[in-house]
């Protein structure tokens, strides 16, 4: 995650999106420790995650 964050920052992006199901909690848990602030919302089992760089 940290190597992604370096590119989209270098690449001049303000934000990063992801769809993550409900289900994968490994996924889900490395939004929530990445250290970045993001919103969620769910959708049909969908969690829609934006994380601001």
């Amino acid at each position: 995650m940290r190597h992604v964050t370096t590119i989209a920052r270098e690449a001049g992006l303000r934000e990063l999106t992801a769809e993550v199901v409900a289900q994968n909690g490994p996924m889900l848990k490395v939004f929530d420790t990445c250290g970045l602030r993001k919103t969620t919302k769910m959708d049909q089992g969908v969690i829609h995650v934006t994380m601001q760089l």
